[in-house]
């Protein structure tokens, strides 16, 4: 379900959307140059010397930046659309990326007379009211529209869309500031109509995403059956809860159901002659029991349900 902007949040979408010239005069949110110069915060870290001097784009490890120069990044193609953006280097009217200093952008061009659309999605953000886009985009031609959206809760919302912008064949810069009390996707669509031509071209270029858009920490892929430590390590599943922390915080072990170490001779504080009677890999073979949930039988049948080898 795609929505319009609503109203109440329409006079800060005004405020906050704009396509900055990034020079001159210093904002409330700005960035100090080296030189003392001051230029709007959307232009710190948006492949552009706006400073003059770099200042603006030498600490931008906190960014998740794309110029498209090795692959679409951390970026990914909806499958919900017949078509997708092309990286490339040239298109009919357009034969360099917005600053020239490198080649690569992504371009969407009409196919065979149909409606073309194509969507570029984020990765999925934590709640924020601090998350800042910067892109820069080319529209060429009358007949195609550049929209960009949020999903969240299951809707997508227009924040932006070039349609609404005076049309200028040259590479602009736009900058959204996104707040939300919920995860969310940041979607920036290209649409061309049936009747476009080779000479309506949409392209997008450089783009980044400020500090303030986090996404949940990586974590890593172990194998199936295998546990995941908080710090990416994977343990064998017949490491988890046998009194060992292998893990470097000791998750492994952390929660485990109720269970014996067989100290004393009794077993969840009841004598049992199969647990006095267990030793050196009794450990092992309580965990096969007590898996089975059926450690008040008999020995066999839960030595059988488990399937342990020892």
């Amino acid at each position: 379900m795609t929505s319009l902007l609503g109203s109440a949040w329409l006079s800060v979408a005004v405020y906050l959307v704009f396509t900055p010239g990034c020079v001159g005069g210093c904002l409330i949110e700005e960035f100090t140059c080296s030189q003392g110069s001051c230029v709007s915060e959307g232009c710190v870290c948006d492949f552009t010397d706006n400073c003059g001097d770099g200042s603006d784009e030498e600490n931008c490890s906190g960014y998740k930046m794309c110029n498209f120069e090795e692959g679409l990044c951390d970026l990914t193609q909806s499958s919900e659309t017949l078509s997708e953006w092309t990286r490339t280097t040239k298109v009919q009217g357009l034969n360099h990326d917005h600053n020239n200093a490198s080649a690569y952008f992504l371009s969407l061009v009409t196919i065979g007379g149909n409606e073309t659309t194509a969507d570029l999605n984020s990765p999925v953000f934590l709640p924020t009211q601090t998350c800042q886009m910067s892109f820069y985009h080319y529209v060429g031609g009358t007949r195609g529209d550049l929209q960009v959206l949020v999903q969240t809760l299951g809707q997508s919302t227009v924040m932006w869309r070039h349609s609404d912008q005076p049309q200028v064949e040259t590479w602009l810069q736009t900058v959204i500031r996104f707040s939300s009390r919920d995860s969310f996707q940041v979607m920036i669509r290209g649409e061309l109509s049936a009747d476009s031509n080779f000479s309506d071209v949409l392209a997008i270029d450089d783009l980044s995403f400020s500090p303030g858009c986090r996404t949940q920490p990586d974590t890593s892929i172990c194998p199936p059956s295998w546990f995941a430590c908080s710090s990416g390590e994977c343990v064998e599943e017949t490491k988890v809860c046998d009194f060992t922390p292998d893990c470097p915080h000791g998750e492994d072990e952390a929660s485990c159901p109720p269970r014996c170490d067989f100290e004393g001779g009794s077993v969840a504080g009841m004598s049992s002659p199969l647990a006095m009677a267990l030793t050196g890999s009794g450990a092992r073979l309580w965990r096969c029991l007590e898996a089975t949930r059926h450690l008040w039988t008999t020995r066999q049948t839960a030595l059988k349900a488990t399937s342990c080898i020892f």
